[in-house]
């Protein structure tokens, strides 16, 4: 089966001017956007703050501005920075019957056999109906293991990861075949979906819930999750490990509104150990309806009428982390068409090279990171937060 992407969402059917303007206009939005989570804007709303008045007012304005900026573009263009490319991907199989209601989970991996189990045990038990697995060219026991799971579909993904959008254009075409009116996850091997109370209700208890308020897309914040000691000694969590108290996280994300459509998120472990900003906000969960749009990473998506719920998505890094074999190149992070994301991801990589070059025993835990126990503590901690009708 062949994939198009539109070329109405394709640089390479706009004039040269405006692909100037579109690559200069992401560049500014990126570097202005990362200058503004580091200036102390958020601390001057939260807490009291001796600065000056008129600094407090110059550096909300300018970060607004960022923000509007930032807005306007994923609002206008959250897909144009994607080329048309031509990618074949074979039907599901085995064949998907069509049945309404179901909760479905898109996953796209690659070697990924010690995650899967983990990843299945977790979705059945908060009510995952059926899988939907991508794999690209694994060379371990992948798609043998996917075989053998009757609510699982696997697709042969044997085509070039870079000319598929870095895969996206893969998860699209699984969401326009087989998403259509479903509510769906999607997700890597090593993210676990957690809302409040998902220890006992469901995602349908959920997916009805969003109906009730018209809402559908749960924002999420990608929580890392680490060992006590070196990362790199730690092991793999299991499902009676997960929640045992052996893992813990970091407090403290800060959730700003871009706009009506799009909120960003920073803070957790990534930014106290290597000093990065990465994005800790995913909508990992909603109802896909054709022609919503998709940013890398499923950091965001349009249009959105967001939940009053907030959940998490726990992110397994650094579980178990094997640091990088070697220093990252520019050509490493490279989505075809979107160098601003290109080098953001190469500066994010290259602080973890360097941090592991320096200290091979890295450690995460501090006495300040909090166990890992389930929902009630990320509710605790404002990681997830809950409504009283829920």
């Amino acid at each position: 089966m062949v994939i198009r992407v539109p070329r109405s969402y394709a640089i390479g059917a706009m004039a040269w001017h405006h692909r100037l303007v579109l690559r200069i206009g992401l560049f500014v939005c990126y570097c202005g956007y990362d200058l503004w989570l580091q200036l102390p804007v958020q601390s001057f709303r939260e807490w009291p703050h001796p600065v000056p008045s008129i600094w407090v007012r110059i550096l909300t304005k300018a970060s607004a501005t960022l923000r509007h900026l930032g807005g306007w573009i994923t609002r206008q263009i959250p897909q144009a920075i994607a080329v048309e490319h031509t990618v074949d991907l074979p039907p599901a199989e085995p064949p998907v019957p069509n049945a309404d209601g179901e909760i479905r989970l898109i996953v796209m991996c690659q070697n990924e056999i010690d995650r899967l189990p983990l990843m299945f045990a977790h979705y059945r038990s908060i009510g995952v109906d059926r899988f939907f697995i991508i794999d690209n060219k694994s060379s371990d026991e992948t798609r043998s293991w996917v075989a053998k799971q009757a609510d699982a579909h696997l697709l042969a993904a044997d085509g070039d990861f870079a000319k598929a959008d870095s895969g996206a254009a893969w998860t699209r075409h699984v969401l326009e075949h087989y998403g259509q009116g479903h509510w769906c996850v999607v997700a890597d091997a090593d993210e676990l979906l957690m809302f409040p109370g998902s220890e006992t209700r469901s995602l349908h208890d959920l997916a009805n819930y969003m109906e009730q308020e018209q809402s559908n897309v749960l924002l999420c914040s990608l929580l890392d999750i680490y060992p006590k000691g070196p990362i790199t000694n730690g092991e793999l969590a299991t499902e009676e490990t997960l929640t045992s108290g052996r893992y813990f996280f970091d407090p403290g994300h800060l959730w700003s509104p871009i706009h009506a459509n799009h909120f960003a998120a920073n803070g957790g472990v990534r930014r106290r150990a290597f000093g990065c900003l990465p994005c800790v906000v995913k909508t990992t969960f909603f109802k896909y309806e054709t022609g919503m749009l998709l940013t890398h990473g499923l950091h965001g998506i349009w249009p959105a009428r967001f939940s009053a719920i907030r959940g998490a998505t726990i992110h397994l890094k650094f579980d178990s982390y094997t640091p990088p074999a070697r220093q990252p190149l520019m050509t490493d992070f490279s989505p075809l068409g979107n160098a601003p994301l290109a080098m953001y991801n190469f500066i994010e990589g290259t602080a973890y090279w360097k941090s592991m070059q320096d200290n091979p025993q890295l450690e995460f835990w501090t006495t300040e990171s909090i166990p890992f126990t389930g929902t009630a503590g990320l509710i605790e901690n404002r990681v997830v937060i809950d409504t009283e009708d829920f």
